[in-house]
Parts: structure tokens; C-alpha cells; sequence
């Protein structure tokens, strides 16, 4: 989970004394808690309620409810997770089904994509494209299924594309939101809540058939982790650039790219609007 900041402390405060939690009497036995839903809330509280979901996301941790996988936030004794229409809550000591370590812990404060995690699948509008698309799965498609490094993983956009088998696959992402969406999205692939530096530095990092950094990821890898990258990649390295006419959703100050075309065996590549750096046979 990332920490969050004083002033999203005290909103979420203002927003729990603001409601009325309703016990879910349907539950009582089985699953007791309580609930307020959006569609029953005044405009301005409607408005409140979106902030306080995607803060849920943004700064939860990952708890299983039997088999189910979703992000919970924890605050002042009370454990919050959200289902679209409705946020609920309960005593945080209860728990449903064996719990398995979170994969989406984190120390660092909040971040902007903490924040876009909750509406990025629906309200960020589709940054590839689908002939960029068709493009990239044809790169990448007969490698899919031999173990792949999801770099910038964030909410499992390679797994919709490619379908590779949760065995050979690590996403990875400094996003605690974003791996909470993957997490809750496709919960049989693993995903861990590290920069590429981090999980190079972890006792179980080795290197990967194929590392990809897709949709821009790569535009956010600092030089040093673009040259991890590429030690991490045994066979197979993709490293996909914003172009120059395209808009980021979250600024980025590394010159990755520059890094990257210096790396040896690497062909560039544009597909539609972006850059493609890649060293693979594929591509030959």
C-alpha cells in the first residue's frame, strides 16, 4: 500500500463522519459489515465518494475474501474496500479464506498513478491504438508463453494482449494502485509493487526470456534501469516509447530512450505513434 498524504487523511475522516453506514443485515451471520451507496448520496457527497474509492485503490493493500483478490484500506480501525456502487466496511480484524502476503505493499507516498489506478481501465482513454496493437502482439505473440518481465506492468494490459501463462510471467510496477487493479484484475499472475532498479537488487531476481516495458512504460525507466533491462532480457528485449506527438497521462523526466538506443543488437522501430526499441530474432 502507499502512504497516504495529511490532506487525504483528514478527507477520508470527513467523509466517514459525513455518511450513514447502513448494517447490511443480509450479512449478518455470514459476512457482517456496512455500506453507503453512491447512488443514494447528494451530488456533492457523489463527488466525495469517487475520491474516497480511488483512494481505497490508490493506498489499500491486498486481501483475499475466500478466493477472491481485492484492495482493502485499512483506517482508524476500520477496513474499507469499494464495489462500484457501493464502498463497504468492517472491523479489520475479521478475515475470509486463507490470506496470502500482499504483493502490492509499499513505503513510499502516494503517487499520480496511485491515484489514476482506480479509473484507468475505464476513463483513461486507450493509449495504443488497435492497429498499434495488432503490431505489437505480432512482435511479441510466439514469445508470450517463455517467461516474461512485465516492466511498468500496471493494470495487466500485456496480459489482455498476450495471455501468457501465470507461471512465466512478473509484473512489476512502483505503483501500489496499479498492482492493485492488476492483482484484483488477474489474480493468478504475480505482480510485486517494485521500480525495475528494486526488483534487480531482490535475492529473487533472475533474468527473464523476455523483459517488455509496454504502452510507455519504458519512458519512465531511468538510463541505469534501461541497461537492467536489457542485462535482465536472455533472449528478447521491448522497450515501447511515447513518440514525440503523444501526451503522456503522468510527466516523466528520464532520457531512457537515448540510453536505450545505445544499447548493442537493439533495432528501432515506429509503431504508429510510438517507439519501439527491441533485440529480437522477431524482428530481424
Amino acid at each position: 500500500m502507499a502512504v497516504p498524504d495529511p490532506d487525504d487523511l483528514e478527507f477520508a475522516r470527513a467523509f466517514v463522519a459525513a455518511n450513514h453506514w447502513t448494517y447490511a443485515v443480509t450479512y449478518a451471520k455470514s459476512a457482517p459489515h456496512e455500506y453507503v451507496v453512491r447512488d443514494k448520496l447528494s451530488p456533492a457527497l457523489k463527488s466525495d465518494y469517487d475520491r474516497f474509492a480511488r483512494l481505497i485503490v490508490a493506498v489499500g493493500h491486498i486481501e483475499n475474501f475466500y478466493r477472491q483478490a481485492r484492495p482493502y484500506w485499512v483506517l482508524d480501525g476500520w477496513k474499507y474496500w469499494w464495489m462500484e456502487n457501493i464502498i463497504n466496511r468492517d472491523d479489520n480484524s475479521r478475515v475470509y479464506g486463507e490470506q496470502v502476503a500482499s504483493r502490492t505493499n509499499t513505503d513510499k507516498p502516494i503517487n499520480d498513478f496511485d491515484r489514476m489506478a482506480a479509473d484507468w481501465d475505464t476513463r483513461v482513454p486507450p493509449l495504443v491504438k488497435p492497429a498499434e496493437a495488432v503490431m505489437v502482439q505480432a512482435a511479441l505473440e510466439p514469445d508470450s508463453d517463455r517467461g516474461i518481465l512485465d516492466v511498468g506492468c500496471g493494470t495487466g494490459s500485456l496480459i489482455r494482449l498476450l495471455k501468457p501463462r501465470p507461471s512465466g510471467y512478473l509484473g512489476v510496477d512502483p505503483s501500489s494502485g496499479m498492482c492493485n487493479v492488476h492483482v484484483f484484475k488477474h489474480p493468478a499472475h504475480r505482480v510485486a509493487a517494485l521500480t525495475l532498479a528494486e526488483y534487480a537488487m531482490h535475492p529473487a531476481a533472475h533474468p527473464w526470456t523476455t523483459v517488455a516495458a509496454l504502452n510507455g512504460a519504458a519512458s519512465y525507466l531511468t538510463p541505469d534501469e534501461v541497461e537492467i533491462a536489457s542485462e535482465l532480457a536472455d533472449e528478447n528485449l521491448y522497450l515501447m516509447f511515447f513518440g514525440p506527438t503523444m501526451t503522456p497521462p503522468v510527466p516523466y523526466n528520464h532520457d531512457g530512450l537515448a540510453a536505450a538506443l545505445e544499447l548493442p543488437g537493439i533495432e528501432k522501430r515506429e509503431l504508429g505513434r510510438w517507439t519501439l526499441i527491441a533485440r529480437s530474432s522477431r524482428l530481424c
